[in-house]
């Protein structure tokens, strides 16, 4: 118990003193909320951090810390009251519309599958968006 106080003291100090998540600190932060979604909406946690990671720079970028977007999410509302009202809206946005219905024949242990399927339904145009995500994912992850 005592190693696990001490890696969030260290955590909650990086982020406080320097103002800036590492990759480690924000997928320890959002971890049990990205399995949350999972159970919820049925997009795999591994996926949702992954997007999160890539669209936000972990947590750094301007619109993460200014405006709780951490999906890069433009249309309808841009500004969200928390980061888990952000989380919320994205799998909303994923799991009701008919852009993204394709994912959801997808089993959630094939990440990889999922990312390609999301980069094919339009959700970045970078064409190097699911490799991206994979790349997070085996890096991180512990896939």
């Amino acid at each position: 118990m005592k190693r696990f106080s001490q890696i969030y003291v260290f955590l909650f100090l990086h982020i406080s003193v320097f103002g800036q998540y590492t990759p480690e600190a924000y997928i320890a932060e959002y971890r049990p909320l990205a399995l949350r979604i999972e159970c919820e909406y049925g997009i795999p946690a591994s996926i949702v951090l992954a997007q999160a990671i890539l669209e936000s720079g972990y947590g750094n970028s301007r619109a993460a810390r200014l405006r709780n977007n951490h999906f890069g999410i433009v249309h309808g509302r841009r500004r969200y009251a928390s980061v888990e009202e952000c989380y919320e809206a994205y799998a909303v946005l994923l799991s009701t519309s008919k852009r993204y219905a394709s994912l959801f024949d997808i089993p959630l242990s094939d990440y990889r599958a999922w990312a390609h399927e999301i980069q094919n339904c339009g959700y970045a145009t970078d064409k190097r968006y699911a490799r991206k995500l994979i790349i997070i994912i085996e890096k991180y992850l512990d896939y």
